[in-house]
């Protein structure tokens, strides 16, 4: 063991497999990928667990930084593909379809809210003609106030 506090981490080859339960055969490999090595059959343990384990991008070996970069590309291209696989398959529908649908909806609801006044007005006019007409405004101008409010905004907000 080094009694050298800043060689505290360097081993020998031996020790490094021991450490890392791996053969010499596999420590050669690691070096060919560039793990980093001090010299003939000295190993910074500290250097080779970030090494192995997951040092920042700007630590890793050119060679760890390709492999990254390639499975990274390989999973983006599997996305893309899952995409171009489910609009073949009819799960997603075009913007313009679903616009023209949604514009088609609000427009319904907007005449079915806007003849919720009305209707009332019919129902209480036989009672009392002059209450009909005030609960007609009343209610116009409750569901004007939402609809103004839930194109503004998006949202509408109750008064208390």
């Amino acid at each position: 063991m080094p009694e050298n506090p800043d060689n505290w981490w360097v081993r020998g080859t031996a020790d490094t497999m021991k450490f890392f339960g791996v053969s010499a055969e596999t420590l050669s490999s690691w070096e060919k990928r560039g793990a980093p090595k001090i010299g003939y059959g000295k190993w910074d343990v500290k250097m080779l667990i970030e090494w192995k384990y997951g040092a920042s991008d700007g630590n890793k070996s050119p060679a760890a930084r390709k492999l990254a970069a390639e499975a990274n590309w390989k999973e983006a291209k599997a996305g893309q593909e899952a995409i171009k696989l489910a609009v073949a398959e009819g799960k997603y529908v075009a913007t313009d379809n679903v616009t023209a649908d949604l514009r088609r909806l609000f427009g319904v609801l907007r005449k079915s809210l806007l003849a919720i006044g009305h209707n009332i007005a019919i129902e209480v006019n036989s009672f009392e003609p002059e209450v009909a007409l005030v609960a007609k405004r009343k209610v116009d101008d409750a569901i004007h106030e939402a609809l103004r409010q839930l194109a503004e905004a998006g949202e509408i907000r109750q008064e208390k």
